[in-house]
């Protein structure tokens, strides 16, 4: 069994999070496809959603810079 290295986890986590960002927006695309109201404003909620994941990830990377030591 491998003992988890600060990288290794980094790595898990950065990847998770660029699944769920990638995920939200196409969750916005397929409610953007409706043609009614309340899609439409789902599909904005959702693009929120992913750029709150993009910021996320801003701030992992940032952390990453500074050391994973």
């Amino acid at each position: 069994m491998a003992v988890p290295t600060r990288g290794d986890t980094y790595d898990k986590l950065r990847y998770h999070v660029v699944q769920a960002q990638d995920s939200a927006a196409m969750m916005a695309h397929l409610h953007g496809m409706e043609d009614n109201a309340k899609d439409q404003a789902r599909a904005k909620q959702w693009i929120q959603v992913s750029e709150l994941f993009k910021q996320i990830m801003a701030k992992l990377n940032k952390l990453a810079q500074s050391g994973l030591n």
